[in-house]
């Protein structure tokens, strides 16, 4: 990992790193307040006393002031939101995007990090947040306030949240879930047999049927053998899965569901992702979704907007908005003019060789006179 370096350098262990008080934040806040903007105390204590957890210091020195400390916020849904649409105030952060003690966080940001030269035990303060990232699959932000500290991001793998998130700031840094140790193996592929249709039918029977109390020709439309259908598998078990169906100019994104003992899991966050990426792979500029209103959160995370005008909508006894994602086509997206070996390929797999592919590669012996003696031809064209 990049921050052993940084950690053994340092020769601070994690019991070296200690919660500090409300008091000691206070004061590092004033030491730091002579060289660069931070936020006032009346915030600074507000947000002590809501996650007194996230404020560290290692005391190894005789002086606060040559003590290294990180304050970090761990945020909920609404405050994750919140950080990649680029609403987030890190000078006058809104308490109520804070995740409270026991409520499942979406992210971490790390608010403040005072150093003072000690850029070793710096590192092995954010690896403590980094830890927590990691064990609980969720995304690490930050923010780099000058040349060095964008340096040390770099050096330690953070990356533009911009790449996973379009709607970010361009200031905002994450460090990717995906260069994350995690215990548990997300694939998501593209359902291409009866097999994979089972399991989608599996998942959503088990949470839509089961959970939402769906009725049967309300879940099953007919809609699903005229659509690309997304299977997230966690660990090889059938965990998630997403449908997606085109119009005229959008796709349509539904039926998005992770089974309940999945969702500690980043699979959500990995079917948003490859949705997106799917649909900008076939040259569309929007995605339509109705979203739960206590969902839309997740849905702004990854840029979706709720459509100006629409009112809220009733079905299968619940509420919903509409929502719409503005996309950038990918550079590489399929168009009229793709190569039509390309457009032949299984829907997802479009850089790889497909079975029509493969048979170029080859001699079907016989079967191109069978084709001549078989086939009754109309004329070219004229």
């Amino acid at each position: 990992m990049a921050f052993m370096p940084w950690i053994e350098a340092s020769g601070i262990t994690p019991n070296d790193i200690c919660y500090a008080s409300l008091e000691e934040s206070l004061a590092a806040l004033r030491f730091a307040r002579q060289t660069i903007t931070v936020a006032n105390e009346q915030t600074v204590a507000a947000a002590w006393h809501r996650q007194p957890d996230g404020f560290r210091i290692v005391r190894r020195h005789a002086t606060l002031e040559q003590c290294p400390m990180l304050a970090y916020l761990t945020l909920n849904a609404a405050g994750a939101a919140a950080m990649v649409d680029g609403q987030f105030n890190g000078l006058q952060p809104d308490m109520l995007w804070l995740s409270h003690p026991g409520e499942t966080p979406e992210a971490i940001y790390l608010w403040l990090l005072l150093a003072r030269g000690q850029k070793p035990a710096g590192v092995a303060m954010i690896a403590e947040a980094a830890k927590i990232c990691c064990d609980r699959g969720i995304p690490l932000f930050s923010r780099a306030i000058n040349d060095a500290s964008r340096r040390m991001h770099d050096e330690l793998g953070f990356i533009s949240a911009r790449g996973l998130y379009p709607n970010a700031p361009a200031w905002l840094l994450i460090l990717p879930p995906e260069r994350r140790r995690t215990t548990e193996r997300i694939d998501i592929v593209h359902a291409r047999t009866f097999e994979d249709m089972a399991k989608i039918f599996a998942v959503r029977t088990a949470t839509y049927v089961a959970e939402q109390h769906a009725q049967y020709d309300e879940e099953y439309d007919g809609n699903d053998f005229c659509a690309t259908q997304l299977l997230g598998l966690v660990d090889g078990q059938p965990a998630g899965c997403a449908r997606i169906r085109y119009f005229g100019s959008f796709a349509k994104l539904e039926r998005v569901a992770v089974r309940k003992e999945f969702r500690h899991t980043r699979l959500a966050s990995r079917l948003a992702r490859e949705t997106i990426r799917h649909c900008r792979r076939k040259g569309f500029h929007r995605i339509l979704g109705h979203s739960r209103f206590d969902l839309f959160p997740l849905w702004k995370m990854f840029g979706g907007k709720l459509i100006d005008g629409r009112p809220s909508f009733r079905f299968a006894d619940v509420e919903y908005r509409e929502v719409c994602l503005e996309l950038d086509p990918l550079p590489n997206a399929i168009t009229i003019d793709a190569d039509p070996m390309l457009i032949l390929r299984p829907e997802g797999s479009w850089d790889e060789l497909g079975p029509f592919d493969r048979t170029q590669l080859g001699v079907h012996h016989g079967r191109e006179e069978m084709i001549e003696r078989d086939t009754k031809r109309l004329g070219g064209p004229a």
